[in-house]
């Protein structure tokens, strides 16, 4: 498994992901019903996402402090961010059945798809710019003879 140093852009990455995960979520876990009805979307959608994105809005918080990372977590992060710009361009477009939503409701999801690809590319551009990190060092045995 590659370990690595993240570099500053990486971090930074991380950290602007949990900030506007987190205000998504807050905003959505505050006015549930209220943005359902101007977004057409369904109110479970938005209570359930909005309860994922503070999850993942703390881990990502958490990750941004390590010193040390796990190259495969950060590359699940960006392909799960293009995954989530994929929904909400399928969700945009009324690809979902049963699901039309406003101009309002189109406008919410295309930013939140603009802004996940962004994240995306930050994050795979500052995993590249991040160091490998040296295996932990082993403990010596001492023999006492």
């Amino acid at each position: 498994m590659r370990i690595v140093h993240p570099s500053r852009l990486l971090t930074f990455a991380l950290v602007i992901d949990a900030i506007g995960s987190a205000a998504s979520a807050l905003l959505q876990l505050g006015l549930p019903d209220t943005l359902a009805r101007q977004l057409h979307l369904p109110a479970p959608w938005v209570l359930g996402t909005g309860a994922f994105m503070l999850a993942y809005a703390a881990t990502l918080a958490w990750l941004a402090r390590r010193e040390r990372l796990a190259a495969a977590i950060v590359v699940v992060i960006a392909t799960g961010n293009l995954a989530w710009a994929l929904a909400c361009a399928a969700v945009a477009a009324s690809a979902v059945p049963g699901i039309d939503p406003s101009g309002q409701g189109v406008a919410y999801l295309a930013l939140q798809g603009v802004a996940v690809t962004a994240f995306a590319v930050l994050q795979a551009l500052g995993l590249r710019r991040s160091d490998a990190a040296a295996p932990p060092a082993v403990a010596r045995t001492v023999r006492v003879a």
